[in-house]
């Protein structure tokens, strides 16, 4: 789930650099976001807040998107009540990505880091067995479109893709059961993920910390696989 949410997000941090080269940095380019969001929100039928983005082209690009809220379900929206209190279906506080300049020139993209921070998403089970994030599902199922597969250039480009380093730091997903008398929470909080060096063709390994139904961190997992270089 969590990461269903975050691939969009990672998507417009990618975007705006290339909005940057072409367009005046800074309020410019938060306005094109904001331009975008209503499209956005009609796709998912929840209202979406961005707060501030920054944007910095030297001495390598670097953009920084804060206090992304993905809103909780109303009972108008559902059809029937779902009671999440003040809590929101997903809050990101900061994404942030840095792409290095110069490799662009010869046609590579070195990305120095993708950070995410502040991540924390809430499902709800409503009284009837509904989840909180379904109505999201079928907004995006009525509104699919069949994929296409990748071009043999578009193939070439990932195949150039390197990253430096990914992390998510102090992340959190909490269940509420309202299905059930009393209602029951189950929380993973203080989630750190966390990886270097991630090119096709090289080993990977991830490093995992969290704290599961525990106030201090109990899990620390490290997973090396192999990515393919094709």
């Amino acid at each position: 789930m969590i990461l269903w949410v975050v691939a969009p997000l990672l998507t417009l941090l990618i975007a705006i650099p290339v909005l940057a080269l072409v367009l005046d940095v800074g309020g410019v380019v938060r306005a094109q976001i904001m331009n975008m969001k209503p499209d956005w929100e009609q796709q998912i039928g929840r209202s979406i807040a961005i707060g501030e983005v920054k944007l910095r082209l030297l001495p390598s690009i670097s953009a920084e998107v804060r206090d992304i809220v993905i809103a909780a379900q109303t009972e108008k929206d559902a059809g029937h009540k779902i009671v999440t209190g003040d809590l929101p279906l997903l809050r990101l506080g900061a994404a942030r990505l840095g792409v290095a300049v110069f490799p662009l020139l010869r046609g590579e993209v070195r990305i120095n880091n993708i950070e995410v921070q502040d991540l924390s998403a809430t499902v709800v089970r409503g009284p009837d067995g509904r989840l909180s994030y379904q109505d999201i599902l079928e907004h995006l199922e009525s509104d699919k479109k069949p994929s296409k597969p990748l071009t043999p250039e578009q193939l070439a480009y990932v195949k150039r893709l390197s990253l430096s380093r990914v992390a998510v730091s102090d992340a959190a997903l909490r269940f509420l059961d309202l299905s059930v008398v009393p209602a029951t929470t189950v929380a993973i909080t203080r989630v750190n993920l966390g990886a270097e060096d991630v090119a096709l063709g090289r080993p990977l390994l991830l490093r995992l910390t969290a704290a599961v139904l525990a106030a201090a961190r109990n899990l620390d997992i490290a997973v090396k696989m192999a990515l393919p270089a094709d």
